[in-house]
């Protein structure tokens, strides 16, 4: 399967949330800002089962939430 890890590599839960990313406010203080950085990694991950060689594949599902 695929483990999505969030900027300090730290596993987020199937389901689970990952740390919230405080929206700045632009220097002449409207928002939303014209950009912000939100890191996140993608990893394969063992299942338990014996990993072999071979060929892998997997997708997962990444839901971005904000006001």
């Amino acid at each position: 399967g695929i483990a999505l890890l969030d900027e300090d590599s730290k596993i987020i839960p199937i389901n689970g949330t990952s740390k919230t990313y405080p929206m700045p406010v632009n220097i002449d203080g409207s928002t939303p800002p014209t950009n912000i950085s939100m890191v996140f990694y993608a990893q394969y991950m063992a299942d338990g089962a014996v990993v072999q060689a071979g060929n892998a594949s997997a997708s997962t599902t990444f839901t971005l939430i904000y006001p």
